[in-house]
């Protein structure tokens, strides 16, 4: 698998813990770090295509 499959299918597991996290009315600080770990993951795979 390379590595652009592989942050693709690592951001989609990590945009299902947020869209979890966002639907059960977790705190703010616990969802706002899932999301930094989504954007750092899509940067990651922006980089890949550059």
């Amino acid at each position: 698998m390379s590595r652009k499959e592989l942050l693709r299918k690592n951001i989609e597991e990590e945009r299902k813990k947020l869209n979890c996290l966002l639907e059960g009315g977790a705190e703010v600080e616990e969802t706002y770090r899932q999301s930094l770990v989504v954007d750092r993951l899509l940067e990651q795979y922006m980089d890949c295509e550059a």
